[in-house]
C-alpha cells in the first residue's frame, strides 16, 4: 500500500512535502503545503492523509495554481474509484474536498462516541487524546462517528462514489490514529483500488499525445480551475455566515460548547475581552481590577446555585490575588427554549433570575444580564450603532476602555 500525506499528519522530521512511503516503512513528512513528487506517483496513492490544521487557506497556497488543480484532481479521482482518505477536519479549509463538508469552529475535548461503527472501537481506546476544534454538518449518506455533548458531529465517514473519506478530529498522537484506520478499519471495509484498476500506465506514454484529447484535457482543467475559484468564494462567505449566525446561541443555548462560546465571541465584538479560565466561565482584567462572569442557559429561571458558584469563585481568586479588585457577572438564558417577548412565559413566575439570587446579586453588587440583551446589542452593532458597545459597558459597570488598550476584534 502507497500513501500519501500532505499538511503534518504524520511524523516530526523534516521531509519533501507529498513524500510517498511503504506502509511497512516510518513516515516523516513535515510541510504545511501540498506538493507531490509527480502527477502519476500522486495517482498511484492507495491511501490519502490530510491534516487540513496545519495546510493553508485556499487564498494563502503556495503552490503553482495549475500544479494545485491537478493534484486536487488526481486525488479526488483517485477517492473516487476507491483510495480511502483520512482528514484531519478543520474550520474553512475544506473546500477543496470532492464532496461538500460544512464546518463551524467550535473546540472542546468531551465526545459521545457513535455505537456500532466500524471506528467505534479505535476512537473509544483513543478518545482521551482526542481535542476537536471543528463541527460538522453532515448530510444524507454520511455517517456520524462521534459528537460533542451538544450532538454536534466532531467525526463522520463520507462516502464518495467507491471511495471513503474519513473526518477526524485532532488527535495528540495522530500516528497511533492513522496506523489503526490502516490496520484495523480499512482492511474490514474491503477497500482495494490497485485491484480493481491494475497497474499504472508508464511515464512514456505522455511522449505520444493525442490532439484531441489534450484540448479535452485542456478545457476540462479551465473548468476545474473556475470551478475551485468559485468555491474558495463560496467557502469565505459561508465562513461569514457561520460567523454572524453563531450569534443566534445567544437566544436559545446552553453549555460550554454554544451559550459560553457565544457570549464570549459577543463580548468581544463589543469591545471586552475575555476569555475562559478554569473553573470560571469568563474572566477579563482591566487595570488592577477583575470581572468575573458566570453563564447559564436554562428552561426556567436563573436559580441561586449560580449566584453560590460565582461567590465561591469570587473568593477563591480573592485569596490567590489579594491586591486585585474582584467583580462579579452572571449572564443568564433563562427561559431558552421560549421566545424572547414571552420570557417569563405567562402563569410563571414573573422573574428571569429568582429572587434569592437576585437578592445574593444585589448584595455583591454584581450584575444580572441576559443574553437576550447581548444580542440586542450585538444587532445593534452590527447594523452600525455605535453606542452599542458603551451601553454593555454600562450594563457591566465597566470603566470606558484605554485609549493605549489594544484593538477590539472587528465585527467581520
Amino acid at each position: 500500500m502507497r500513501i500519501l500525506s500532505i499538511g503534518y499528519a504524520v511524523g516530526l522530521h523534516k521531509s519533501k512535502s507529498g513524500q510517498e512511503w511503504d506502509v511497512a516503512r516510518k513516515p516523516n513528512v513535515n510541510e504545511s503545503k501540498l506538493n507531490a513528487t509527480g502527477s502519476t506517483r500522486v495517482y498511484d496513492s492507495d491511501f490519502f492523509v490530510v491534516d487540513c490544521v496545519n495546510i493553508p487557506l485556499a487564498d494563502e497556497l503556495e503552490w503553482e495554481e495549475e500544479e494545485e488543480y491537478e493534484i486536487q484532481g488526481q486525488i479526488a479521482e483517485r477517492i473516487r474509484t476507491g483510495a480511502p482518505l483520512i482528514c484531519f477536519a478543520a474550520d474553512g479549509k475544506m473546500g477543496w474536498l470532492p464532496v461538500r463538508v460544512e464546518t463551524e469552529s467550535a473546540g472542546g475535548t468531551e465526545i459521545d462516541i457513535a455505537a456500532d461503527t466500524p471506528f467505534t472501537s479505535i476512537l473509544s481506546r483513543l478518545r482521551r487524546t482526542i481535542r476537536y476544534e471543528t463541527t460538522l454538518r453532515v448530510g444524507p449518506g454520511h455517517t456520524v462517528l462521534a459528537t460533542n455533548k451538544a450532538r454536534l458531529p466532531v467525526a463522520a465517514a463520507v462516502p464518495h462514489d467507491d471511495g471513503l473519506i474519513i473526518l477526524l478530529p485532532y488527535f495528540e498522537k495522530q500516528n497511533e490514529i492513522i496506523d489503526a484506520i490502516i490496520t484495523e478499519v480499512i482492511p474490514s471495509l474491503g477497500s482495494s483500488r490497485v485491484e480493481a484498476h491494475g497497474e499504472v500506465a508508464p511515464k512514456w506514454i505522455e511522449q505520444f499525445p493525442i490532439k484531441p484529447l489534450e484540448e479535452l484535457r485542456s478545457k476540462v482543467d479551465r473548468i476545474d480551475r473556475d470551478m475551485a475559484k468559485i468555491v474558495t468564494r463560496r467557502e469565505k462567505l459561508v465562513g461569514n455566515v457561520r460567523g454572524l449566525e453563531q450569534y443566534y446561541d445567544l437566544l436559545w443555548q446552553k453549555g460550554r460548547d454554544r451559550l459560553e462560546a457565544a457570549v464570549r465571541i459577543a463580548l468581544g465584538l463589543l469591545g471586552i475581552e475575555a476569555q475562559p479560565q478554569e473553573p470560571v466561565d469568563l474572566l477579563h482584567e482591566f487595570g488592577d481590577e477583575v470581572l468575573l462572569v458566570e453563564i447559564e442557559g436554562t428552561e426556567g429561571v436563573v436559580q441561586v446555585a449560580k449566584g453560590a458558584q460565582l461567590l465561591r469563585y469570587v473568593s477563591n481568586y480573592l485569596e490567590r490575588y489579594p491586591p486585585k479588585k474582584v467583580h462579579g457577572a452572571i449572564i443568564g438564558n433563562p427561559y431558552r427554549l421560549e421566545p424572547p417577548d414571552n420570557r417569563p412565559p405567562k402563569g410563571k413566575e414573573q422573574r428571569l433570575f429568582s429572587k434569592p439570587l437576585a437578592d445574593l446579586a444585589e448584595q455583591q453588587q454584581w450584575r444580572l444580564i441576559t443574553t437576550v440583551e447581548i444580542f440586542a446589542l450585538v444587532k445593534r452593532h452590527l447594523e452600525g450603532d455605535s453606542s452599542a458597545r458603551a451601553e454593555l459597558r454600562e450594563k457591566l459597570r465597566l470603566p470606558a476602555p484605554s485609549p493605549t488598550a489594544s484593538p477590539a476584534r472587528s465585527s467581520g
